[in-house]
């Protein structure tokens, strides 16, 4: 017995051992310091005129590699390829083909189905006398019809469901990866594996079910070509609905004055779209919800949701080189879905 217990002191000492020279050897990945922009005209500065240095999304949290081999190139995607050809391949092919104003238009069967639901769950709400949370059942209705633009018209609401709650689960795995974000290599896969497994576990989950044969054309009905309707009369208030959100980027080595330089690589800027989009020296009461603000001849009249080179008030798709894809696809949905709230 006696034998047994010394054993079992001895291999702890040695595994002990062994992890303390590993963790020595490889140390501790720095944290990168962050720097939170709320000004426009910093937020202007860098991401337009000191736009090389900007142009990099935040590495991944995962100590660790999720996809190695030849498959790590195929999942790569624009929102995490550093700035290069690569990168410009990828966007050139999503904004000329998938997101592309003419296809834009096949959209437009599966938009009304979208606005129906929404209409109709937001008027089940009210005649239930429930609190009604107007985010939520937009956010189901955007979910649904991205759902069926990619998997085709057959996807059902236990589908719809079913994909909401895997991206709930790989969301949750990200955030528990974090954690040990700053560990070193060797300790990161001593402690991290279950987290990994769990969020391996999740990226299976999502292959099977959004890679499902039967929802990629067998079933999908054909979606006939439309002209694009004009836009309903509505003024664009996104700006009035901005979630304080941040928009990060990674600055690799450039001076914003004479007296701070970001190190390259070391320094992690996160500009804060909330704040940026209600600046009271662009705005007048930029809190007031006042859509008005954007008819011809007012102070907004001219500005898109897109910011130009010379000057930024609003940025909800982004600025600067990684200026959001999506933006006129995201438009087309604001415009329809406040129109059918407003006539509801």
């Amino acid at each position: 017995m006696e034998s047994l217990i010394l054993t079992l002191v001895l291999a702890v000492v040695i595994f002990l051992a062994v992890l303390q020279r590993a963790t020595r050897r490889t140390g501790t990945s720095p944290t990168l310091a962050t720097i939170r922009v709320s000004d426009p005209a910093i937020a202007r500065r860098a991401l337009i005129d000191h736009a090389d240095a900007f142009s990099n999304r935040p590495p991944t949290p995962f100590p660790v590699p999720i996809v190695t081999g030849r498959r790590r190139r195929r999942s790569d995607s624009i929102t995490t390829v550093p700035y290069g050809p690569h990168w410009r391949a990828l966007r050139s092919n999503l904004t000329a083909e998938i997101l592309h104003p003419s296809r834009l238009s096949l959209i437009a069967p599966l938009q009304e189905k979208a606005v129906e639901s929404l209409v109709a769950d937001l008027l089940l709400a009210v005649a239930g006398g429930d609190d009604v949370i107007v985010r939520d059942s937009l956010h189901a209705a955007v979910f649904t019809l991205v759902a069926r633009l990619c998997f085709g018209d057959g996807v059902d609401a236990a589908d719809v469901s079913e994909m909401q709650r895997v991206k709930k689960e790989f969301f949750v795995a990200i955030e528990d990866a974090k954690v040990f974000a700053g560990c070193g290599s060797r300790m990161a896969k001593l402690v991290h594996w279950r987290r990994r497994r769990r969020f391996m576990d999740s990226r299976r989950r999502q292959a099977e079910l959004f890679l499902d044969p039967s929802h990629c054309g067998k079933e999908a009905k054909l979606l006939r070509e439309r002209r694009p309707r004009e836009p309903p009369p509505v003024p664009v208030v996104v700006r009035d609905v901005l979630a304080e959100d941040a928009a990060p980027a990674v600055g690799r080595g450039t001076t914003m004055t004479t007296t701070t330089t970001l190190a390259a690589g070391t320094v992690r800027v996160n500009f804060i779209l909330g704040d940026i989009g209600r600046d009271s020296k662009a705005w007048t009461d930029p809190d007031e919800f006042r859509p008005e603000r954007f008819l011809a001849g007012n102070e907004a009249d001219g500005v898109g949701p897109v910011p130009g080179r010379k000057e930024i008030r609003m940025m909800p798709f982004g600025a600067g080189r990684r200026t959001c894809p999506g933006a006129g696809f995201g438009m087309l949905h604001v415009k329809k879905f406040l129109a059918a709230l407003v006539r509801a």
